[in-house]
């Protein structure tokens, strides 16, 4: 996995469409997917979605292509 910013997977829940282009801030050094991190989200524009669908307590994954490579839960309010 690789450390400090700029990490770039796609995120997906139970209520979007598509995955969505993110940016990981923060992975510490020698983390691994196995490892329990509490990271910053940043989220890119999607002219589709509504931002009010991410909710406080919603589980989301992350994809790289097809591959599922970690899940999470939403822990903090959504800065805009």
């Amino acid at each position: 996995m690789p450390e400090g910013d700029g990490y770039a997977p796609y995120f997906h829940t139970d209520t979007l469409d598509e995955g969505l282009a993110v940016r990981i801030i923060g992975i510490p050094e020698g983390a691994s997917f196995a490892s329990l991190l509490s990271v910053e989200v940043e989220l890119t524009y999607h002219r589709f979605l509504s931002y009010g669908e991410l909710q406080l307590g919603q589980g989301f994954y992350l994809t790289e292509g097809s591959k599922r490579v970690a899940e999470g839960v939403i822990e903090s309010e959504l800065r805009y």
